[in-house]
Protein backbone atom coordinates (compact mmCIF):
# COMPACT_ATOMS: atom_id res chain seq x y z
CA UNK A 1 0.00 0.00 0.00
CA UNK A 2 0.91 3.70 -0.50
CA UNK A 3 2.44 4.52 2.83
CA UNK A 4 3.68 8.02 1.94
CA UNK A 5 1.42 9.44 4.61
CA UNK A 6 4.11 8.03 7.44
CA UNK A 7 7.53 8.69 5.81
CA UNK A 8 7.77 11.90 8.02
CA UNK A 9 7.44 9.31 11.04
CA UNK A 10 9.88 6.93 8.92
CA UNK A 11 12.47 9.70 8.95
CA UNK A 12 12.40 10.83 12.35
CA UNK A 13 12.85 7.38 13.19
CA UNK A 14 15.84 6.29 10.51
CA UNK A 15 17.62 9.60 11.02
CA UNK A 16 17.45 9.18 14.93
CA UNK A 17 18.32 6.09 14.70
CA UNK A 18 22.20 6.72 14.00
CA UNK A 19 22.56 8.60 16.87
CA UNK A 20 20.45 6.15 19.43
CA UNK A 21 22.80 3.87 18.20
CA UNK A 22 25.20 5.26 20.58
CA UNK A 23 23.99 3.97 23.49
CA UNK A 24 25.67 -0.02 22.29
CA UNK A 25 28.91 1.83 22.96
CA UNK A 26 29.50 4.36 20.09
CA UNK A 27 31.58 7.50 21.13
CA UNK A 28 30.02 11.57 20.22
CA UNK A 29 32.17 14.14 19.47
CA UNK A 30 31.16 17.22 19.18
CA UNK A 31 32.46 20.92 20.63
CA UNK A 32 31.32 22.21 24.19
CA UNK A 33 29.57 25.50 22.83
CA UNK A 34 28.13 25.04 19.35
CA UNK A 35 24.91 22.05 19.26
CA UNK A 36 24.01 19.93 15.64
CA UNK A 37 20.33 19.93 15.09
CA UNK A 38 18.13 17.72 13.18
CA UNK A 39 15.91 20.04 11.32
CA UNK A 40 12.49 18.42 9.38
CA UNK A 41 10.94 20.16 6.44
CA UNK A 42 7.26 19.68 5.39
CA UNK A 43 8.11 18.93 2.17
CA UNK A 44 12.02 18.69 0.31
CA UNK A 45 14.08 21.09 1.87
CA UNK A 46 15.61 23.71 -0.80
CA UNK A 47 19.36 23.83 -0.45
CA UNK A 48 19.41 27.84 -0.87
CA UNK A 49 15.98 28.11 1.17
CA UNK A 50 17.35 26.06 4.15
CA UNK A 51 20.69 27.52 3.82
CA UNK A 52 18.96 31.02 3.91
CA UNK A 53 16.86 30.30 7.16
CA UNK A 54 19.35 28.16 9.17
CA UNK A 55 21.73 31.27 9.12
CA UNK A 56 18.81 33.50 9.91
CA UNK A 57 17.95 31.62 12.91
CA UNK A 58 21.89 32.19 13.85
CA UNK A 59 23.01 28.53 12.88
CA UNK A 60 24.81 27.06 9.57
CA UNK A 61 24.16 24.36 7.85
CA UNK A 62 26.35 21.15 8.21
CA UNK A 63 24.18 18.95 5.76
CA UNK A 64 21.31 18.93 3.35
CA UNK A 65 19.43 16.03 2.04
CA UNK A 66 16.52 17.35 0.32
CA UNK A 67 15.05 14.39 -0.76
CA UNK A 68 13.87 13.83 2.44
CA UNK A 69 13.40 17.26 3.73
CA UNK A 70 15.69 17.08 6.32
CA UNK A 71 18.74 19.56 6.95
CA UNK A 72 21.61 19.04 9.61
CA UNK A 73 23.14 22.12 11.08
CA UNK A 74 24.69 23.26 14.17
CA UNK A 75 24.36 26.48 16.26
CA UNK A 76 25.53 27.83 19.58
CA UNK A 77 22.67 30.28 20.07
CA UNK A 78 20.08 29.03 22.38
CA UNK A 79 17.38 29.87 20.66
CA UNK A 80 18.34 28.85 17.70
CA UNK A 81 15.38 25.83 18.13
CA UNK A 82 12.94 28.07 18.49
CA UNK A 83 13.84 30.53 15.54
CA UNK A 84 14.34 27.84 12.63
CA UNK A 85 10.39 26.65 13.81
CA UNK A 86 9.20 29.40 13.35
CA UNK A 87 9.62 29.26 9.25
CA UNK A 88 6.22 28.09 8.07
CA UNK A 89 7.78 25.37 5.95
CA UNK A 90 9.80 23.61 8.99
CA UNK A 91 8.26 21.27 10.43
CA UNK A 92 10.10 20.88 13.73
CA UNK A 93 13.99 20.86 14.63
CA UNK A 94 15.68 18.92 17.37
CA UNK A 95 19.20 18.96 18.87
CA UNK A 96 20.94 15.58 18.57
CA UNK A 97 23.78 15.53 21.45
CA UNK A 98 20.61 14.21 23.91
CA UNK A 99 20.83 10.62 21.84
CA UNK A 100 24.70 10.25 21.98
CA UNK A 101 26.50 8.46 25.07
CA UNK A 102 29.98 8.67 25.38
CA UNK A 103 31.91 5.37 25.22
CA UNK A 104 32.56 3.80 28.16
CA UNK A 105 29.48 4.77 30.52
CA UNK A 106 28.20 1.99 32.43
CA UNK A 107 25.83 1.70 35.00
CA UNK A 108 27.22 1.65 38.16
CA UNK A 109 25.62 -1.53 40.67
CA UNK A 110 23.55 0.13 42.96
CA UNK A 111 23.20 3.37 42.02
CA UNK A 112 20.85 5.49 39.74
CA UNK A 113 22.36 5.50 35.98
CA UNK A 114 19.47 7.77 34.98
CA UNK A 115 19.45 10.04 37.92
CA UNK A 116 15.88 8.75 38.70
CA UNK A 117 15.21 7.08 42.14
CA UNK A 118 14.65 3.31 41.88
CA UNK A 119 13.92 1.21 44.84
CA UNK A 120 14.34 -2.74 44.69
CA UNK A 121 10.52 -4.62 44.77
CA UNK A 122 10.03 -7.93 46.49
CA UNK A 123 7.84 -10.81 44.71
CA UNK A 124 6.29 -11.93 48.14
CA UNK A 125 2.51 -11.41 47.43
CA UNK A 126 0.07 -14.03 47.65
CA UNK A 127 -0.12 -15.09 44.22
CA UNK A 128 3.43 -14.32 43.43
CA UNK A 129 3.83 -18.06 42.55
CA UNK A 130 1.17 -18.43 40.15
CA UNK A 131 2.60 -15.61 37.55
CA UNK A 132 4.51 -17.43 35.09
CA UNK A 133 4.73 -14.80 33.08
CA UNK A 134 7.02 -12.34 35.00
CA UNK A 135 9.42 -15.57 35.28
CA UNK A 136 9.48 -15.80 31.32
CA UNK A 137 10.50 -12.32 31.35
CA UNK A 138 13.10 -12.63 34.15
CA UNK A 139 11.02 -9.75 35.96
CA UNK A 140 11.36 -11.05 39.62
CA UNK A 141 15.09 -11.23 38.93
CA UNK A 142 15.05 -7.05 37.32
CA UNK A 143 13.32 -5.94 40.34
CA UNK A 144 16.58 -7.30 42.44
CA UNK A 145 17.70 -3.99 40.74
CA UNK A 146 14.41 -1.90 40.27
CA UNK A 147 10.61 -1.85 40.43
CA UNK A 148 10.73 1.05 38.56
CA UNK A 149 10.82 5.12 39.48
CA UNK A 150 7.33 6.60 40.69
CA UNK A 151 8.77 9.61 38.37
CA UNK A 152 7.95 7.24 35.50
CA UNK A 153 4.44 7.48 34.01
CA UNK A 154 2.47 4.89 31.56
CA UNK A 155 -0.65 5.95 30.00
CA UNK A 156 -2.77 3.24 30.18
CA UNK A 157 -5.03 3.36 27.08
CA UNK A 158 -7.80 0.89 27.47
CA UNK A 159 -11.13 0.51 28.60
CA UNK A 160 -10.45 2.50 32.41
CA UNK A 161 -9.26 1.24 35.64
CA UNK A 162 -10.62 0.31 38.75
CA UNK A 163 -9.41 3.15 41.12
CA UNK A 164 -10.44 1.46 44.32
CA UNK A 165 -8.75 -1.71 43.55
CA UNK A 166 -5.62 -2.40 46.44
CA UNK A 167 -3.13 -3.46 44.17
CA UNK A 168 -3.60 -0.16 41.41
CA UNK A 169 -4.95 2.14 43.75
CA UNK A 170 -1.48 3.00 45.10
CA UNK A 171 0.14 3.85 41.65
CA UNK A 172 -2.96 5.56 40.09
CA UNK A 173 -1.87 9.09 38.95
CA UNK A 174 -5.60 10.69 40.02
CA UNK A 175 -4.62 13.97 38.23
CA UNK A 176 -3.81 12.63 34.83
CA UNK A 177 -6.15 9.88 34.33
CA UNK A 178 -8.75 10.81 32.14
CA UNK A 179 -11.59 9.41 29.67
CA UNK A 180 -11.37 10.65 26.19
CA UNK A 181 -14.69 9.34 24.90
CA UNK A 182 -16.50 11.60 22.71
CA UNK A 183 -12.65 12.74 21.07
CA UNK A 184 -12.25 15.05 24.00
CA UNK A 185 -10.60 14.52 27.85
CA UNK A 186 -13.14 14.41 30.35
CA UNK A 187 -11.10 14.03 33.73
CA UNK A 188 -14.20 12.69 36.18
CA UNK A 189 -13.20 10.26 37.85
CA UNK A 190 -16.88 8.17 37.13
CA UNK A 191 -16.03 8.73 33.23
CA UNK A 192 -12.93 6.64 33.25
CA UNK A 193 -14.12 3.78 35.50
CA UNK A 194 -13.34 0.55 34.18
CA UNK A 195 -16.79 -1.00 32.69
CA UNK A 196 -15.16 -3.81 31.21
CA UNK A 197 -12.59 -4.75 32.91
CA UNK A 198 -10.09 -5.45 30.63
CA UNK A 199 -8.19 -2.36 31.40
CA UNK A 200 -8.12 -3.41 35.14
CA UNK A 201 -6.65 -6.78 34.07
CA UNK A 202 -3.92 -5.26 31.79
CA UNK A 203 -3.08 -2.38 34.29
CA UNK A 204 -2.12 -4.55 36.95
CA UNK A 205 0.30 -6.79 34.57
CA UNK A 206 2.02 -3.19 34.08
CA UNK A 207 2.06 -1.92 37.63
CA UNK A 208 0.22 -3.92 40.46
CA UNK A 209 1.95 -2.84 43.67
CA UNK A 210 4.29 -4.85 45.57
CA UNK A 211 2.37 -4.82 48.99
CA UNK A 212 1.89 -8.11 50.20
CA UNK A 213 -1.77 -8.52 48.42
CA UNK A 214 -2.81 -10.05 45.03
CA UNK A 215 0.35 -9.89 42.50
CA UNK A 216 3.28 -8.05 41.53
CA UNK A 217 3.08 -5.89 38.12
CA UNK A 218 6.71 -5.68 35.84
CA UNK A 219 6.54 -2.44 37.11
CA UNK A 220 5.44 -1.86 39.90
CA UNK A 221 6.85 1.24 41.51
CA UNK A 222 5.98 3.28 38.61
CA UNK A 223 2.47 5.51 38.26
CA UNK A 224 -0.05 4.68 36.35
CA UNK A 225 -2.77 7.26 34.42
CA UNK A 226 -5.92 5.63 33.04
CA UNK A 227 -7.13 6.75 29.92
CA UNK A 228 -10.24 5.40 28.94
CA UNK A 229 -10.91 4.94 25.33
CA UNK A 230 -13.57 2.38 24.93
CA UNK A 231 -17.15 1.99 24.92
CA UNK A 232 -18.74 -0.84 25.98
CA UNK A 233 -21.84 -2.10 24.14
CA UNK A 234 -23.12 -5.78 25.28
CA UNK A 235 -20.07 -7.54 25.66
CA UNK A 236 -17.51 -6.26 23.64
CA UNK A 237 -15.72 -3.21 23.68
CA UNK A 238 -15.23 -0.54 20.64
CA UNK A 239 -12.24 1.74 20.41
CA UNK A 240 -13.63 4.92 17.80
CA UNK A 241 -10.91 7.04 16.31
CA UNK A 242 -11.86 9.97 18.00
CA UNK A 243 -11.08 8.53 21.38
CA UNK A 244 -7.32 6.84 20.04
CA UNK A 245 -6.83 10.27 18.67
CA UNK A 246 -7.53 11.89 21.78
CA UNK A 247 -5.94 9.39 24.01
CA UNK A 248 -2.56 10.14 22.47
CA UNK A 249 -2.50 13.68 22.67
CA UNK A 250 -3.38 13.53 26.45
CA UNK A 251 -0.52 11.37 26.70
CA UNK A 252 1.95 13.98 24.93
CA UNK A 253 0.50 16.66 27.26
CA UNK A 254 0.77 15.03 30.24
CA UNK A 255 3.79 13.95 30.52
CA UNK A 256 3.47 9.72 29.64
CA UNK A 257 6.65 7.79 29.29
CA UNK A 258 4.87 4.84 27.99
CA UNK A 259 1.32 4.19 26.50
CA UNK A 260 0.32 1.03 26.56
CA UNK A 261 -2.34 -0.14 23.57
CA UNK A 262 -3.85 -3.09 24.36
CA UNK A 263 -6.51 -2.74 21.26
CA UNK A 264 -7.22 -2.07 17.92
CA UNK A 265 -9.17 1.00 16.90
CA UNK A 266 -12.56 0.50 15.62
CA UNK A 267 -14.18 1.76 12.35
CA UNK A 268 -17.66 1.63 13.43
CA UNK A 269 -19.95 0.36 16.66
CA UNK A 270 -21.94 -1.66 13.90
CA UNK A 271 -19.56 -3.77 12.45
CA UNK A 272 -16.23 -3.68 14.93
CA UNK A 273 -14.26 -3.56 11.50
CA UNK A 274 -10.62 -2.85 12.57
CA UNK A 275 -8.93 -2.53 9.69
CA UNK A 276 -8.53 1.05 7.90
CA UNK A 277 -8.28 0.67 3.70
CA UNK A 278 -6.28 3.30 1.91
CA UNK A 279 -8.48 3.26 -0.75
CA UNK A 280 -11.62 4.44 0.94
CA UNK A 281 -11.44 8.24 1.22
CA UNK A 282 -12.84 8.55 4.56
CA UNK A 283 -10.87 5.64 6.07
CA UNK A 284 -7.66 6.79 4.79
CA UNK A 285 -8.53 10.20 6.60
CA UNK A 286 -8.49 7.95 9.85
CA UNK A 287 -4.97 6.27 8.97
CA UNK A 288 -3.67 10.09 8.69
CA UNK A 289 -4.95 11.43 11.49
CA UNK A 290 -4.37 8.77 14.17
CA UNK A 291 -0.67 8.29 12.88
CA UNK A 292 -0.63 12.11 13.15
CA UNK A 293 -1.69 11.52 17.02
CA UNK A 294 0.92 8.94 17.23
CA UNK A 295 3.74 10.59 15.53
CA UNK A 296 2.90 13.51 17.90
CA UNK A 297 3.27 11.35 20.91
CA UNK A 298 6.58 10.35 20.44
CA UNK A 299 7.83 13.09 19.75
CA UNK A 300 6.92 14.47 23.04
CA UNK A 301 8.88 11.37 24.61
CA UNK A 302 5.89 8.73 24.67
CA UNK A 303 6.71 4.91 23.70
CA UNK A 304 3.76 3.55 22.34
CA UNK A 305 3.49 -0.15 22.79
CA UNK A 306 0.70 -1.95 20.92
CA UNK A 307 -0.46 -5.73 20.84
CA UNK A 308 -0.36 -7.55 17.94
CA UNK A 309 -4.08 -8.74 18.02
CA UNK A 310 -5.77 -12.29 18.29
CA UNK A 311 -7.18 -14.49 15.59
CA UNK A 312 -3.77 -15.64 14.60
CA UNK A 313 -4.01 -14.31 10.89
CA UNK A 314 -0.19 -13.44 9.42
CA UNK A 315 0.08 -9.56 8.83
CA UNK A 316 2.26 -8.44 5.94
CA UNK A 317 3.55 -5.11 5.76
CA UNK A 318 4.42 -4.91 2.30
CA UNK A 319 1.17 -6.14 0.78
CA UNK A 320 -1.08 -3.42 -0.99
CA UNK A 321 -3.73 -4.09 2.16
CA UNK A 322 -5.58 -1.98 4.85
CA UNK A 323 -3.85 -1.32 7.99
CA UNK A 324 -4.76 -2.12 12.01
CA UNK A 325 -4.04 0.71 13.89
CA UNK A 326 -2.07 2.03 15.76
CA UNK A 327 -0.26 -1.28 15.63
CA UNK A 328 0.96 -1.56 11.98
CA UNK A 329 2.24 2.09 12.20
CA UNK A 330 5.57 3.22 12.19
CA UNK A 331 7.20 3.65 15.22
CA UNK A 332 5.30 1.81 17.43
CA UNK A 333 6.30 -1.67 19.43
CA UNK A 334 4.58 -3.97 17.87
CA UNK A 335 3.80 -7.14 20.45
CA UNK A 336 3.06 -10.90 19.80
CA UNK A 337 2.04 -13.34 22.43
CA UNK A 338 3.72 -16.00 23.62
CA UNK A 339 2.55 -19.81 25.66
CA UNK A 340 4.13 -20.51 28.82
CA UNK A 341 6.91 -22.86 27.16
CA UNK A 342 7.83 -19.79 25.05
CA UNK A 343 5.89 -20.64 21.92
CA UNK A 344 3.90 -18.97 20.13
CA UNK A 345 0.95 -18.61 21.54
CA UNK A 346 -1.91 -20.34 18.89
CA UNK A 347 -3.96 -16.92 19.40
CA UNK A 348 -1.55 -14.10 18.39
CA UNK A 349 -1.08 -12.61 15.11
CA UNK A 350 2.35 -12.69 13.78
CA UNK A 351 4.24 -11.41 10.44
CA UNK A 352 7.62 -10.91 9.68
CA UNK A 353 8.31 -6.73 9.92
CA UNK A 354 4.80 -6.42 11.92
CA UNK A 355 6.03 -8.19 14.69
CA UNK A 356 8.81 -6.37 16.76
CA UNK A 357 9.00 -8.52 20.07
CA UNK A 358 7.18 -10.87 21.72
CA UNK A 359 6.09 -11.50 25.77
CA UNK A 360 3.73 -13.51 27.87
CA UNK A 361 -0.16 -13.38 26.21
CA UNK A 362 -1.54 -17.23 27.34
CA UNK A 363 -2.37 -20.34 25.69
CA UNK A 364 -5.20 -22.72 26.01
CA UNK A 365 -6.01 -25.99 25.64
CA UNK A 366 -5.07 -28.50 24.53
CA UNK A 367 -1.40 -27.50 25.12
CA UNK A 368 -2.47 -26.20 28.92
CA UNK A 369 -5.47 -26.55 30.65
CA UNK A 370 -7.10 -23.78 32.01
CA UNK A 371 -6.25 -21.94 33.83
CA UNK A 372 -2.49 -23.21 34.00
CA UNK A 373 -1.75 -21.44 30.69
CA UNK A 374 -3.63 -18.07 31.49
CA UNK A 375 -2.12 -15.22 32.88
CA UNK A 376 -3.59 -13.86 36.27
CA UNK A 377 -4.19 -10.22 37.59
CA UNK A 378 -6.03 -7.41 38.74
CA UNK A 379 -10.16 -7.62 38.34
CA UNK A 380 -12.79 -5.01 39.78
CA UNK A 381 -14.67 -5.86 42.40
CA UNK A 382 -17.69 -4.88 41.00
CA UNK A 383 -17.76 -6.63 37.97
CA UNK A 384 -18.49 -10.16 39.38
CA UNK A 385 -17.96 -13.21 37.06
CA UNK A 386 -17.07 -16.70 37.30
CA UNK A 387 -13.93 -17.99 39.02
CA UNK A 388 -12.57 -15.32 40.50
CA UNK A 389 -9.44 -15.35 42.65
CA UNK A 390 -9.98 -13.67 46.31
CA UNK A 391 -7.23 -11.87 48.67
CA UNK A 392 -7.39 -12.98 51.40
CA UNK A 393 -7.56 -16.55 50.10
CA UNK A 394 -11.51 -17.68 50.22
CA UNK A 395 -13.09 -20.62 48.72
CA UNK A 396 -15.73 -19.96 46.90
CA UNK A 397 -15.01 -16.70 45.69
CA UNK A 398 -16.43 -14.11 46.74
CA UNK A 399 -17.26 -15.52 50.15
CA UNK A 400 -20.78 -15.62 51.22
CA UNK A 401 -20.45 -13.53 54.30
CA UNK A 402 -19.80 -10.13 52.04
CA UNK A 403 -16.53 -10.00 53.57
CA UNK A 404 -14.29 -7.19 51.58
CA UNK A 405 -12.11 -8.83 48.97
CA UNK A 406 -9.42 -8.24 46.33
CA UNK A 407 -10.42 -9.48 42.98
CA UNK A 408 -8.21 -11.21 40.20
CA UNK A 409 -8.74 -12.94 37.24
CA UNK A 410 -6.93 -15.86 34.98
CA UNK A 411 -7.07 -14.40 31.28
CA UNK A 412 -5.36 -14.52 27.98
CA UNK A 413 -4.37 -12.57 24.89
CA UNK A 414 -1.84 -10.45 22.62
CA UNK A 415 -3.11 -7.69 25.10
CA UNK A 416 -2.14 -9.05 28.00
CA UNK A 417 1.60 -9.75 25.97
CA UNK A 418 1.62 -5.94 25.48
CA UNK A 419 0.96 -4.95 29.01
CA UNK A 420 4.25 -7.09 29.87
CA UNK A 421 6.42 -4.77 27.64
CA UNK A 422 5.22 -1.93 28.66
CA UNK A 423 6.29 -2.72 32.34
CA UNK A 424 9.42 -3.84 30.85
CA UNK A 425 9.53 -0.51 28.59
CA UNK A 426 8.69 1.74 32.20
CA UNK A 427 11.33 -0.14 33.98
CA UNK A 428 14.01 0.77 31.30
CA UNK A 429 12.47 4.51 31.23
CA UNK A 430 13.21 4.05 35.25
CA UNK A 431 17.00 3.31 34.64
CA UNK A 432 18.05 5.27 32.05
CA UNK A 433 15.84 8.04 31.59
CA UNK A 434 17.39 11.73 32.52
CA UNK A 435 20.76 10.53 31.39
CA UNK A 436 19.70 11.42 27.78
CA UNK A 437 17.13 14.34 28.86
CA UNK A 438 15.18 15.66 25.53
CA UNK A 439 12.82 18.66 25.69
CA UNK A 440 9.97 16.52 26.47
CA UNK A 441 9.89 13.37 28.08
CA UNK A 442 12.95 11.37 29.79
CA UNK A 443 14.46 9.09 26.96
CA UNK A 444 13.77 8.63 23.02
CA UNK A 445 11.10 6.48 22.04
CA UNK A 446 13.66 4.88 19.55
CA UNK A 447 16.24 4.69 22.20
CA UNK A 448 14.43 2.41 24.40
CA UNK A 449 13.23 0.40 21.76
CA UNK A 450 16.38 0.03 20.47
CA UNK A 451 17.15 -1.44 24.31
CA UNK A 452 14.30 -3.60 24.00
CA UNK A 453 15.02 -5.21 20.80
CA UNK A 454 19.01 -5.67 21.59
CA UNK A 455 18.18 -7.23 25.30
CA UNK A 456 15.30 -9.81 24.22
CA UNK A 457 16.29 -13.44 24.51
CA UNK A 458 16.07 -14.43 20.17
CA UNK A 459 13.63 -17.24 19.71
CA UNK A 460 14.29 -18.78 16.06
CA UNK A 461 11.26 -20.10 14.08
CA UNK A 462 9.96 -23.45 14.80
CA UNK A 463 9.38 -25.88 11.78
CA UNK A 464 6.36 -24.28 10.93
CA UNK A 465 6.20 -22.80 7.02
CA UNK A 466 4.22 -19.26 8.41
CA UNK A 467 7.12 -18.31 10.36
CA UNK A 468 9.50 -15.88 7.77
CA UNK A 469 12.74 -15.10 9.21
CA UNK A 470 15.54 -12.13 8.17
CA UNK A 471 18.51 -11.85 10.23
CA UNK A 472 17.64 -12.01 13.78
CA UNK A 473 14.06 -11.29 13.36
CA UNK A 474 11.33 -13.18 12.28
CA UNK A 475 7.51 -13.19 12.23
CA UNK A 476 6.75 -15.07 15.36
CA UNK A 477 8.62 -13.08 18.01
CA UNK A 478 10.47 -10.20 16.01
CA UNK A 479 13.54 -9.81 18.17
CA UNK A 480 12.87 -12.37 20.29
CA UNK A 481 11.03 -12.44 23.88
CA UNK A 482 11.85 -9.47 26.30
CA UNK A 483 13.96 -9.67 29.18
CA UNK A 484 13.72 -7.45 32.15
CA UNK A 485 16.79 -8.21 33.54
CA UNK A 486 19.09 -7.87 30.77
CA UNK A 487 17.60 -4.71 30.14
CA UNK A 488 17.82 -2.97 33.38
CA UNK A 489 21.82 -4.47 33.10
CA UNK A 490 22.31 -3.63 29.38
CA UNK A 491 25.66 -1.61 30.52
CA UNK A 492 26.81 -3.50 33.43
CA UNK A 493 30.04 -4.82 33.34
CA UNK A 494 31.74 -4.02 30.11
CA UNK A 495 35.08 -3.96 29.68
CA UNK A 496 37.30 -0.48 30.36
CA UNK A 497 34.59 0.17 33.59
CA UNK A 498 36.40 1.77 36.58
CA UNK A 499 34.11 0.65 39.70
CA UNK A 500 36.03 3.92 41.55
CA UNK A 501 35.31 6.43 38.87
CA UNK A 502 32.90 8.71 40.33
CA UNK A 503 32.11 10.92 37.32
CA UNK A 504 28.84 9.80 35.77
CA UNK A 505 27.21 9.41 39.00
CA UNK A 506 24.11 11.82 39.37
Amino acid sequence: MNRERTLRQSVITRTLAAACVAVLGLAFAGTASAQRYVVLYKHVAPPGLAEVQVNRAGGSVVATYHRIGVVVAESSDPSFESSIEGFRQVDGAAATAAYAVPAGMELRAGRPFGGLRNEPAADEDTFSGLQWGLDQIHAKEAHEITGGSPKVLVGHIDTGIDASHPDLAPNLDLGRSVSCVGGAPNSNPEAWKDDSGHGTHTAGIIAAASNGTGIVGVAPNVRLAAIKASVRQGTSDFFLPEAVICSFMWAAEHDVDVANNSYSTDATLASGQTLFCDDDPNQSVIIDAVGRAVEWARHRGVTVVASAGNGSPPVDVTADECLRLPSELPGVVTVAGTAPDRTKTSISNFGLGYVDVAAPGGEGPPAFPPPSGFLLSTWPGYLQVPNLFCDPVASPCPPPDGTPRSYYRFMAGTSQAAAHVSGVAALIVSRYGTKFRLPWGKLHPRLLEIILEKTADHQPCPADERCESRRHKNGFFGHGIVNALSAVTLFEGRPGHDDDDDRHDD
